[in-house]
Parts: C-alpha cells; sequence; structure tokens
C-alpha cells in the first residue's frame, strides 16, 4: 500500500501487523520525498506509483527498488495544481488531469506527453452548466482509462470528470464532450473493474451515477456539434442507468476487483453499492 502526507509518499506491507498511521510502524517499508511540493494524488499499478503535485509535477517511481532512486521526475507538466492520475492498466502509459483544465496523456518510457487537450468553455448549448462555468471552470477532477475494445484497431480513450459538470472522452480521433451530466463538479469516477460497460461517476451534487459506458465509448452523433479544439458536443447526456442521492459530497470512487462493487465516501463513512 501506498499512501502520501505532503512532498512524502510511504510504502506500507498489507501483510504486517501494526498500526500504518506513524512513521514507526512495522508495516513500513520505505519513506521517501517526491519533488518537494504537496502529492495530490496517486495510482498504483503493480510496482509502480504515479503521482502528481500542487505544482503540476507529473512521475512515477518504482517501489521493488529504492524509490528514492527509481523515482522519475517528467519535465513540463500542468501550470497549476495537478489533481489527478491514473496509470494504464497494460500499457506503459500514464493521464493526469489539472486546474490548468488540462488533461495530458504520458509514455513513461520517454517521460514525455504524447497527447495534451485543453478543456475549454462549451459554447451555445442549451444548459445551466454553461452559467456555472463562470464560477466553476472546468478544472479536471478525475480521470480513468477506457476499457480497449476487441478488433484490430483498438482506440487508448481516457475519460475524464470536471469541475462544471461535464464528462469527456479523448482518443486520438476525437474529444467528445457531454457538458450537463452532473449540476455540479465530477470529484471522482472510474469504469467498473467486473462491469466495463458501466462508468461510475460522484459528484458534488451529493450523487452517484452509473452510466452506459458503449453510449460514451461508441456515441450518436448524428445530431452532434463542433465545439472547435477538435471538440464535439453532445447535448444529450450519455444513457443513465442508475442515479443515487447521497447525504454527503463524496470525494472518492473505487471499485473491487473481485466483485461489481463500488466504495465511496460519506462522511466519515464508507458506503458501497453492489451493482446488480
Amino acid at each position: 500500500m501506498v499512501a502520501s502526507n505532503g512532498p512524502h509518499m510511504s510504502v506500507y506491507d498489507q501483510r504486517a501487523a501494526g498500526v500504518v498511521s506513524h512513521t514507526d510502524s512495522p508495516a513500513l517499508i520505505s519513506r521517501f520525498t517526491t519533488s518537494g511540493s504537496e502529492v495530490q494524488a496517486l495510482s498504483a499499478r503493480g510496482d509502480f506509483v504515479a503521482f502528481v503535485d500542487e505544482d503540476g509535477h507529473a512521475g512515477v517511481c518504482d517501489i521493488a527498488d529504492d524509490p528514492s532512486v527509481s523515482l522519475s521526475l517528467f519535465a513540463g507538466g500542468h501550470d497549476a495544481l495537478a489533481g489527478c492520475v491514473v496509470l494504464h492498466p497494460e500499457m506503459p502509459v500514464m493521464a493526469s488531469g489539472g486546474f490548468d483544465c488540462q488533461m495530458l496523456v504520458w509514455d513513461l518510457a520517454s517521460e514525455t506527453t504524447t497527447s495534451a487537450f485543453l478543456a475549454g468553455s462549451v459554447s451555445g448549448a442549451d444548459s445551466p452548466i454553461i452559467s456555472q462555468q463562470l464560477i466553476n471552470p472546468p478544472f479536471c477532477y478525475a480521470l480513468d482509462f477506457a476499457p480497449a475494445d476487441t478488433g484490430v484497431n483498438q482506440l487508448m480513450r481516457v475519460v475524464s470528470g470536471h469541475a462544471d459538470g461535464r464528462l469527456l472522452c479523448l482518443s486520438d480521433e476525437a474529444v467528445l464532450c457531454w457538458p450537463d451530466c452532473h449540476r455540479y463538479s465530477i470529484s471522482a469516477l472510474k469504469f467498473v473493474c467486473t462491469r466495463p460497460d458501466i462508468l461510475a461517476t460522484a459528484s458534488l451534487d451529493c450523487s452517484l451515477a452509473l452510466w452506459d459506458a458503449d453510449s460514451i465509448l461508441h456515441p450518436d452523433i448524428g445530431a452532434a456539434r463542433s465545439d472547435g479544439a477538435n471538440m464535439v458536443v453532445l447535448d444529450k447526456p450519455p444513457r443513465l442507468l442508475a442515479r443515487e442521492e447521497l447525504g454527503a459530497k463524496p470525494d472518492t470512487l473505487v471499485s473491487s476487483e473481485i466483485t461489481p462493487t463500488i466504495y465511496t465516501d460519506q462522511g466519515c463513512d464508507i458506503v458501497s453499492y453492489l451493482i446488480a
């Protein structure tokens, strides 16, 4: 298990007995400093951990080796606080999002960006979200890699959630935008591990939503309109499967790798939902 506190990251052995909330825990394997700025988000895959910080830096380290030696801080990055990061489940690729309203896709081997997109304002849509953009710019709060299609021409796609309630789906071909998926900021999203046909989103409008992933990855764009910068705007949201009103604003969303269960925070509690 990997946790962060300020600019420090700690690696724990979950098999070891003892409390992991203090630095002399018997479960603590290593502790190291990243860039000197506060770490905002982590993503782990095997022995690799990706991170982003409040100064917009992105990086990765191998916790199987000495993390302080294997740590790589990438050149470039976001022009403001970076708030989310995710490692691709199979490829040496990661994506990050920030308060500069950018989504960046990184190649881990070259430590450079392979694509970047700036989420600008959506114009002309008949939606209350448009007035929200003056108060809540489309900061990128959450993102996840979409499950790969079967077939020869597989696209690598990233789905992101933003402070103005929009969802974006980014690929090399186009950027698709649904401007009014939530009434307020999308704080977390995740493709359900055992049900990759479902995208779950959590929002600061105190709701949890389940979306048909196929309507996001393969939408009917016949009535869509171009909004510049290679962005295609779909005024009709993706197909909604279920929506649950919550008692508090959720910040996180986790999917079980064994059962079709998602977990979110509600105040001081962790709440689970089993998808039928």
